[in-house]
């Protein structure tokens, strides 16, 4: 009689010592356990759970949009900056060429000596192309400002959804309304940044 007592504290106590696993089941494809799958858990528990889940999805799915877009338009920023970086070293260039030919032709009329057509046509054509190179150079500049404030919404929404997604963690693990409610919050801002991402430019 005493062993078997003996037996049955020591199994009520090991049960006791083991972490409460929600459920071992994942769905199919996912390392995301099925909470519909609970034990020991009521129905209204498993619907409350089956919602956190859902928006957890969802935030994932912000973050995981946020972070490949923004990874992209960081990219694509530092691509321009490399193009107008190019291009106003080609416009350097250009300057450096008018004003060793503007420095001919001065010299030439201070020494009486005449200028032929081809100098002078030239060097309206340097002015020129220095008008083109300069507004390409503005032009990569305010698209490389475009991506640059794109890439930041977008790391912002990124950054936000995986809060989000803590909290819902956190959520599940204490079965505590209070942080599902700011997991959602987190996950609207990732949504509103995502948008204004989209909006940007």
């Amino acid at each position: 009689m005493v062993d078997v007592c003996f037996v049955a504290m020591a199994d009520n106590a090991s049960s006791q010592s083991k972490p409460k696993i929600i459920t071992d089941t994942k769905i199919p494809g996912t390392q995301v356990p099925d909470v519909s799958q609970a034990l020991g858990e009521s129905e209204r528990q498993k619907q409350w759970m089956s919602r956190v889940a859902v928006s957890t999805a969802v935030m994932a799915a912000i973050a995981a949009v946020g972070s490949s877009m923004g990874t992209g338009h960081l990219n694509q920023a530092m691509f321009e900056q490399i193009r107008e970086a190019d291009q106003w070293s080609f416009y350097q260039a250009k300057s450096i060429k008018e004003a060793i030919l503007e420095s001919r032709i001065e010299t030439a009329e201070a020494l009486k000596q005449s200028v032929s057509d081809a100098d002078r046509e030239k060097l309206k054509r340097y002015a020129g192309e220095k008008d083109g190179i300069r507004k390409a150079a503005e032009d990569c500049k305010q698209l490389s400002d475009m991506h640059m404030a794109k890439y930041l919404k977008m790391s912002r929404a990124a950054t936000a959804a995986q809060i989000g997604i803590a909290l819902a963690a956190i959520a599940l693990l204490l079965k505590k309304n209070i942080y599902w409610a700011m997991a959602i919050l987190g996950g609207l801002i990732g949504a509103v940044y995502l948008v204004m991402g989209l909006l940007v430019g």
